[in-house]
């Protein structure tokens, strides 16, 4: 693997104008005038070889890739051709989540995540193009102002959002800590709502949610896997120690990371003793395998609660738990989004999404495209169902089906484990 990705920043650095140096200069304006000329398909070529490399499927969905890398050849007379071309090439890919980034698209990698300001608010893109609310993080400016789960972004400081990519959308509305946006949202009963909002810093925490529930029950819940997230969810494993069972809670759960296989595996490991934890396969069909160190932080009765937006890594926690920790799933069947995904970042500043390996259960099971099933399926009956969308978190667990039926399974196996060690 390290080959080729030294082969790609090879690539990346020599896409850099090289100009030949002269006694008169007549040279080395030529040269970079030529340079100019075949940046298109300097940059076209670029993208097919970064698919080529690391695309984790290597059926190309079904195609030759190699009649690809000259399609446009004397046709790129610009770098928007090359953009419409690249688009095109990786469309024929049939997967959604292979996307071609327009540089207004593209968030600058320089950008620390922490310095960015928002609402607060996770956005999906849903069948028919329009972007949904689904969910609010708690003392953010979208929940303040009252915004549900649910609702359809449709403007953006009174700019319709139709046929802007989700990452366009998401990038109108970040700016600087303390300015205004305003937002406006079509209600299925209510019509349209205009809100005018603060963008704030918003904490890109792994925990959402961690506490013991009445019957000394802990309930841990997981808002991101990402890459550094292992130690906080760590601390609050450790803080529901004393707790007679655990339920964790991966609704709405993931992560796009290409190494947040690191934290699902340590995760996994606080609470696993043995087995394998985490398998992905790369595009060369390379697999790279965890197993359990031993040691467990937590070892008592486990209850998982899922549903359709946990998605990756999510997923392969609550498989990983499911297959070898005996925890009870609890929810809905899960997305089915068994691929890991990187952003490569190409010399225009534009950039490519690319699923780039695909994860599997310890059982080796592929759960792309099927998701994960639950031991117990409970289907709540709206959106706003889910505790953090319709109450405040001390009313626990409110209308919650999924929750409540979670603590319903695991107040009978707390009782089970308490009548086996009595015995």
């Amino acid at each position: 693997m390290l080959w080729r990705l030294t082969l790609v920043f090879a690539l990346l650095t020599t896409i850099c104008v090289e100009a030949a140096h002269s006694a008169n200069g007549t040279s080395e304006r030529l040269s970079i005038s030529k340079a100019k000329e075949d940046a298109p398909a300097r940059l076209y070529l670029l993208a097919w070889n970064i698919v080529d490399q690391f695309y984790y499927d290597r059926t190309f969905n079904g195609q030759d890739w190699s009649r690809w890398r000259y399609k446009f050849r004397g046709q790129l007379n610009n770098l928007l051709d090359a953009h419409k071309a690249i688009d095109t090439m990786i469309s024929s890919l049939g997967n959604p989540s292979a996307v071609f980034l327009e540089r207004d698209d593209f968030l600058d990698w320089n950008i620390r995540a922490e310095d960015v300001a928002g609402v607060g608010m996770e956005l999906e893109r849903i069948s028919d193009g329009q972007v949904r609310v689904n969910e609010t993080k708690f003392g953010s400016p979208s929940a303040k102002a009252g915004i549900k789960a649910g609702w359809l972004l449709t403007e953006v400081d009174n700019v319709r959002i139709s046929g802007l990519s989700l990452n366009a959308v998401v990038n109108r509305i970040r700016g600087p800590i303390g300015s205004p946006v305003e937002l406006t949202f079509l209600q299925e009963d209510n019509g349209e709502t205009k809100l005018s909002l603060s963008r704030e810093k918003v904490p890109l925490e792994c925990v959402g949610y961690c506490e013991a529930l009445p019957g000394n029950i802990g309930y841990l819940r997981i808002i991101a896997l990402n890459a550094s997230g292992a130690e906080e969810i760590k601390r609050a494993i450790t803080k529901l120690a004393e707790t007679q069972g655990l339920i964790l809670d991966l609704r709405n759960t993931g992560s796009f990371e290409e190494y947040a296989y690191r934290t699902a595996t340590e995760v996994a490991n606080a609470f696993t003793t043995s087995g394998t934890t985490f398998s992905a396969a790369d595009s060369d069909g390379y697999v790279k395998s965890a197993e359990a160190p031993g040691t467990a932080i937590y070892k008592k009765p486990l209850v998982v609660l899922i549903n359709e937006n946990t998605s990756q890594h999510a997923e392969l926690l609550s498989s990983v738990l499911q297959q070898t920790r005996s925890a009870t799933l609890v929810g809905e069947r899960t997305r089915g989004h068994g691929y890991v995904q990187s952003v490569y970042r190409l010399f225009d500043k534009s950039g490519i999404n690319l699923p780039v390996s695909k994860m599997y259960t310890p059982s080796g099971y592929d759960f792309h495209g099927k998701g994960i099933v639950p031991d117990i399926k409970v289907v709540p009956t709206s959106r706003a169902g889910l505790w953090w969308n319709s109450i405040d978190s001390k009313a626990l667990p409110g209308r919650d089906a999924q929750l409540i039926k979670g603590i319903e399974v695991m107040k009978q196996l707390v009782a089970s484990n308490i009548k086996k060690n009595n015995e």
